[in-house]
């Protein structure tokens, strides 16, 4: 196989001594969760979540300085964040803290930071994506014994079940670049897959099964429609892996050591890196690497 494999073991001594935070009241170290990056439209800024303890806040960071700030304050648990393709709105997942209750699919204008309600439904939604021609947002919904994914369009409020997958989980759908297809992943008992739906027909193609034992989740297209990204786990060889879409060859791109994983990861506008994240004992932290998976670096750790 014509893998290019980036070994991330030599930075463990920089995400074992970073500084830890601490719980309040135990004195216990929490695990850090910088999860989920997404791209804003000039490849120069990230958004993603921190999770702390019961609250999650959206936060950002520029890639070339390495400097993050908040986009919301951390009283809710906001995660998930896209940009929309200008630039000026940002959608994401706002749940109450200690993820309980009610979840809605939120909008944010980020010079203002005004926030408006996508959904507000008694069920819970998340994994909300932007589509590329700004005319939609999709996401997940929770219903009964499944989680399907929806998309809705902004102008008149309609919202599309396009998958309706009774007794399966799907989750984290990307938009191709021609807001033409949605892929995800899906778990079903039949087995897990990552599966894209034609939004103009809506047949599915079912891009990859997963072997018995092998996880395979996370999914993203490359700007210009012709492979994807995904997470998968396969005896030793975990990690980030691409997908040629015109004859299914797979390659590894990012093999983790026995104490990580890896995934959230999403190419960059132009094509030429892919951010993710990477959890080490269970602590998670933001990378980003060239899109043949060399030059990884990380860009937000504790």
């Amino acid at each position: 196989m014509d893998n290019l494999v980036a070994k991330i073991g030599v930075i463990l001594c920089l995400l074992a001594g970073a500084s830890a935070h601490t719980h309040a009241q135990d004195g216990q170290q929490e695990p850090q969760y910088l999860l989920h990056p997404s791209w804003a439209p000039d490849g120069k800024t990230i958004a993603f979540y921190q999770r702390k303890s019961d609250y999650a806040a959206l936060r950002k960071v520029r890639v070339k300085r390495r400097k993050n700030g908040l986009i919301t304050n951390g009283t809710n648990y906001d995660a998930n964040p896209s940009y929309s393709p200008d630039g000026k709105e940002i959608v994401f997942s706002r749940g109450a803290p200690n993820m309980q209750g009610q979840w809605d699919i939120m909008a944010m204008k980020l010079k203002s930071g005004d926030v408006r309600n996508l959904t507000n439904s008694p069920e819970r939604e998340m994994h909300a994506q932007w589509s590329p021609d700004g005319k939609s947002v999709s996401f997940v919904r929770f219903l009964d014994n499944q989680s399907d994914i929806f998309v809705l369009d902004l102008a008149s409020g309609r919202e599309t079940n396009i998958t309706n997958s009774p007794d399966a989980r799907e989750f984290h759908p990307k938009w191709r670049a021609d807001s033409g297809a949605i892929v995800f992943d899906r778990t079903a008992p039949s087995g897990s897959t990552i599966t894209a739906v034609d939004l103009s027909s809506g047949q599915e193609q079912v891009i990859v099964t997963a072997r018995d034992g092998e996880r395979v989740s996370a999914p993203s297209y490359a700007p210009d429609g012709a492979s994807i990204v995904l997470s998968k786990s396969r005896g030793s060889a975990n990690g980030i892996w691409r997908i040629n879409l015109t004859d299914n060859r797979e390659s590894l791109l990012l093999r983790t050591e026995d104490n990580q994983s890896a995934g959230g990861a999403v190419y960059s506008p132009d094509g030429a890196r892919i951010a993710l994240h990477v959890a080490t004992d269970g602590n998670y932290s933001l990378y980003v690497m060239k899109a043949d998976g060399t030059d990884l670096k990380p860009i937000v750790e504790r």
